[in-house]
């Protein structure tokens, strides 16, 4: 049961010392754009609040933090760049495609619907 107990303590420890060692607080210099950004993302029913909702799949109201509706920004600006280099990677995969991989990806797909009759 010590041993138990030791070796709980010690994952939990680490634990902590990951989710701790994953966040950072960093000083963001805030416009008066940003502010009034951040208000309106917090206030129910507004256009900005709405928004928000769709793209980051969670509700803010007027007691989420300043440091939880940054981090909400954030998050969907994160997913946003992604997205644009997914597509961006997508569309030069494409045209870097020449004749012989369309020829390739033809015959490879002759040979699936052969094997699918058989």
């Amino acid at each position: 049961m010590r041993v138990l107990r030791h070796l709980m303590l010690q994952i939990m420890r680490h634990i902590l010392h990951h989710v701790i060692m994953s966040v950072s607080r960093t000083p963001v210099p805030l416009t008066d754009q940003d502010r009034e950004l951040l208000e309106a993302i917090r206030t129910p029913g507004s256009a900005e609040n709405m928004a928000i909702q769709h793209l980051a799949g969670q509700t803010l109201g007027p007691d989420t933090s300043t440091a939880a509706a940054l981090h909400t920004l954030v998050d969907v600006a994160r997913k946003a760049v992604l997205e644009e280099v997914m597509v961006t990677g997508y569309a030069a995969l494409a045209a870097a495609q020449d004749n012989e991989d369309r020829a390739f990806r033809r015959a490879a797909r002759r040979r699936t619907a052969e094997v699918a009759t058989d």
